[in-house]
């Protein structure tokens, strides 16, 4: 929470958004769409980046990590990875309206 808290949204949202640019310039991608493997706070900016930028992003594979936005606009696959018990984790607030609200769409789940 500390580091969230300390991060600069607008200079992150700029670094995620010139990844997807560099990304879709290398050779492998350029007509194609990428895939984002987001780890906590990268997992909500790879949430973030597919619900911004939907003919960009193919997949996303988030270990925890939550947005509490609108995912309507995403085209993307998505696979969570989410404790079923987790002492460190709390059941409320805007970090688990993530699983539970792309449950209801494409979530890959076990």
């Amino acid at each position: 929470e500390a580091l969230l808290a300390s991060t600069d949204t607008n200079r992150t949202a700029s670094l995620v958004i010139s990844s997807i640019s560099a990304l879709r310039g290398m050779p492998a991608t350029p007509t194609g769409r990428i895939g984002i493997l987001g780890f906590s706070m990268g997992a909500s900016w790879a949430f973030w980046a597919a619900t911004r930028f939907p003919d960009d992003v193919a997949a996303v594979t988030a270990y925890y990590g939550g947005q509490d936005i609108d995912f309507a606009p995403a085209r993307a696959a998505f696979q969570g990875h989410f404790a079923e018990i987790d002492e460190l984790a709390v059941l409320t607030g805007s970090h688990f309206s993530v699983p539970l609200t792309l449950s209801k769409r494409k979530m890959l789940h076990e």
